[in-house]
C-alpha cells in the first residue's frame, strides 16, 4: 500500500507543478486507492466528485499527466 499512497502524492505533487490544483486536491481526496498493473484507481464516496474529476477537460490533463509519470488513472 504505500507503493500505491507514494504514486499517489507524486501524481498530485505533478498536477500541482502544472498549476492543476483543483485536479490535485480531487487525487488527494480519494477515499480509496490501489495501483495494479500501471493502473492508479481511485474512489470516492459521492458520484459529484467522479463528474468534477470526469469532465472533459480535466481528464484529458489528468490522463496526460499521469502517462508522464508512466501510469493510467482510473476513476471509480
Amino acid at each position: 500500500m504505500k507503493a500505491e499512497e507514494e504514486r499517489q502524492r507524486e501524481l498530485a505533487r505533478e498536477l500541482k507543478r502544472q498549476n492543476e490544483r483543483l485536479i490535485a486536491t480531487a487525487i488527494e481526496s480519494a477515499t480509496g486507492c490501489r495501483l495494479e498493473n500501471g493502473v492508479l484507481y481511485l474512489e470516492y464516496p459521492h458520484p459529484s466528485v467522479n463528474d468534477f474529476i470526469l469532465n472533459d477537460r480535466r481528464k484529458l490533463t489528468l490522463d496526460a499527466l499521469a502517462k508522464n509519470i508512466g501510469i493510467q488513472v482510473q476513476v471509480i
